[in-house]
């Protein structure tokens, strides 16, 4: 099944996507795409733009967009032409990413829409992780120090109840919940909030219950939850194996998260550990040497570049250049009088939205990354900056240089310090010591976290030849997001988008682990409706004669078939009718069954082929109480029910599964 067909995933909470790009990029053994985001969901309007424009991208064959997708990337065309352009397309990618807010929005239209985005399938994952700043170290530390009583009762604590309420409805094979490191040390009103959340996602039906986010008092499903790092043991797992360290992983951040495995236990499966990348250390230098050298903007003044160089020219100048400051003092200022000398003699621009270029390919990942028809880069515009941060800035890069580490605060002349009290607890130590973050070229990069769309300081370029904080494409680059990827909305916004995200890479290695388990995995599916399903076990009633099956009615009895009390009779049919051509063939009641245990009455007319130019002879075949079925995939059961039809369908042939449904 897994070899022909693309697996569903619901993405919640998705920022602009990261995790679901990372499972679309997924193959399967036959070298195509082995997931297919089905639903999309996020509240933020930007972010919700950025997975529209990606989700369109991504109704189109891998590698082969359509050329007004990559104008559009280039300013040529606007978004509506583009999408004016391609309306099926877009129908579908509209459909997919939905703007909505999970515990806002109605559960009803959210349980509405997940089941016509899954259109029956029993087949899928559920990925996603609930907003994070209440659990983050360092949101946490400042919460903590307001408002004690604030951060305790932050809604955003209980944001993955929503996640567990639709596990409980809906009853994922497999799901993967993200969350950040703080996770691990956070504590609700006293109680460790990692430990809630393991008890909660491994009974989901229980945990629901008990807040009162779902109708099921019963039908407990339970999961196993895994670490993505390491293997259950009889002793289980400390909680730090479910911190993931990318940059372990072979990704250019030292980005630490916490990833949670469900897997339903009655799959019965053990999962392999995460898989790396690449054996080799990525470096900030190894994914953003290649694109195009930028200056930055000028602050509250007239910004040229002839200003620019003007003003990095005057460094010398200032007091506290060529100062004593640690043993590495003289190498730095020389650093400095070097770099100085190089922008005086470069003519380099802010950048745009797209910008035409061709700066060679790069050495790690290029498939990954590039994309040729873009024809040059697009988010790589930069911030302005005040003139006093463009010499803390160029400091902070030369000395990076040197000394191979980005400078703290004490290692700052007194003069170049900022003016403020977190400054003075910075120097001694305290607070924030690294205020001024040179990504260093040679090592991973820091965290990418959505505090970049504030101020650039801690994610100063290593280049002291640009002077600057990094752009959103350079960040991207960081996090692994395809050069194709475009995020829509101002650069504040892109930023936040690109900070919140997961990286798309490390998501693709997830979905290799998740691919393994639902490939090996045998299915028996779970009911997501909210009565009680009816039975249906016939298998043991049909017999085989070559392509033919026949079904004994007579052997029915309560166990079954499941009659619920206020209901008095059920149909049983013979559906999807082998035919050519694709055509669609009409399904065949075979019986009626009553609550007495009884058959009614059974349709005796022979039926002739439903299609003529069929390799098969669709031919129902009725003798006494027995039907012979030739040419049918699916036996059914359906009866009538206070919320909707509900029908149970097993198929007729071997190695077929057993599907229950809903029909609204």
């Amino acid at each position: 099944m897994i070899e022909k067909t693309h697996i569903p995933v619901i993405d919640l909470f998705a920022g602009p996507g990261g995790l679901g790009e990372g499972f679309e990029s997924f193959n399967g053994k036959n070298g195509k795409s082995a997931f297919k985001i089905c639903l999309s969901i996020e509240k933020d309007s930007v972010a919700h733009q950025t997975l529209l424009t990606r989700s369109f991208y991504r109704q189109f064959p891998s590698g082969n967009a359509p050329h007004e997708y990559y104008k559009y990337l280039r300013g040529e065309i606007s978004r509506n032409e583009l999408f004016e352009k391609y309306p099926r397309q877009f129908e579908k990618a509209a459909f997919i990413a939905w703007k909505a807010e999970l515990g806002i929005t109605p559960h009803k239209e959210v349980t509405k829409k997940i089941n016509e985005a899954l259109n029956g399938s029993n087949f899928w994952v559920l990925i996603g992780g609930p907003p994070c700043q209440a659990y983050s170290l360092a949101g946490r530390s400042v919460m903590i120090s307001k408002d004690r009583d604030k951060y305790e009762n932050d809604p955003r604590h209980s944001l993955y109840k929503e996640y567990v309420q639709i596990i409980a409805d809906h009853r994922p094979p497999v799901f993967i919940m993200e969350n950040v490191k703080g996770l691990l040390s956070s504590t609700l009103n006293g109680s460790k909030v990692f430990d809630l959340i393991i008890s909660d996602l491994g009974n989901p039906v229980a945990a629901a219950n008990s807040y009162g986010k779902t109708e099921r008092n019963s039908d407990t499903v339970l999961y196993d939850i895994y670490p993505l790092t390491r293997k259950k043991t009889l002793f289980g797992v400390d909680p730090r194996d479910f911190l993931i360290e990318s940059e372990n992983l072979g990704l250019p951040q030292k980005r630490h998260r916490v990833f949670l495995l469900g897997i339903r236990k009655d799959l019965g499966i053990t999962p392999r550990e995460i898989q790396s990348v690449t054996n080799e250390i990525t470096t900030v230098e190894d994914v953003i040497f290649n694109l195009p050298h930028l200056r930055s903007g000028l602050s509250k003044i007239n910004d040229t570049t002839e200003n620019w160089i003007d003003i990095l020219k005057l460094v010398e100048q200032q007091s506290w250049f060529g100062q004593e400051i640690d043993g590495n003092s003289e190498k730095i200022w020389k650093e400095m009088r070097l770099a100085i000398k190089t922008i005086s003699e470069n003519n380099l621009s802010r950048g745009l939205e797209f910008l035409s270029s061709n700066n060679g390919k790069l050495k790690v990942f290029a498939e990954w990354y590039e994309d040729e028809k873009i024809g040059g880069v697009i988010n790589h515009t930069t911030r302005s900056h005040i003139v006093e941060d463009l010499y803390r800035y160029l400091f902070a890069s030369c000395f990076a240089k040197v000394t191979g580490k980005s400078p703290v605060l004490r290692n700052f002349p007194t003069e170049l310090l900022p003016l403020h009290k977190s400054a003075d607890k910075g120097v001694d130590g305290d607070l924030f010591c690294d205020r001024f973050h040179v990504q260093v070229q040679n090592k991973p990069s820091s965290t990418v976290i959505a505090h970049i769309s504030k101020d650039g300081h801690y994610f100063i370029h290593p280049d002291p030849t640009q002077c600057r904080s990094m752009t959103v494409r350079e960040v991207a680059r960081l996090q692994t997001f395809p050069d194709n990827y475009f995020f829509e909305g101002g650069r504040t916004s892109q930023y936040q988008q690109v900070g919140n995200a997961v990286p798309p890479l490390l998501a693709r290695q997830i979905a290799g682990v998740v691919f393994d388990i639902l490939h090996t995995a045998k299915f028996t599916p779970v009911s997501r409706t909210t009565q009680k399903k009816p039975k249906l076990n016939v298998a043991s009633q049909i017999f085989y004669h070559g392509t033919a099956a026949e079904v004994d009615f007579t052997a029915f009895n309560s166990d079954l078939v499941y009659l619920a009390p206020n209901q008095t009779e059920a149909k049983i049919f013979a559906t999807n009718p082998i035919l050519a051509k694709g055509k669609q063939g009409k399904p065949k009641v075979l019986a009626i069954y009553t609550k007495a245990g009884k058959v009614k009455n059974i349709d005796k007319p022979v039926m002739s082929a439903i299609d003529s130019d069929s390799d098969v002879d669709n031919v129902i075949n009725i003798e006494a109480r027995k039907a012979r079925l030739e040419g049918y995939r699916y036996l059914e059961f359906e009866h009538p029910g206070t919320r909707g039809s509900f029908y149970a369908r097993v198929a007729i042939y071997p190695n077929e599964d057993l599907e229950i449904k809903h029909k609204s």
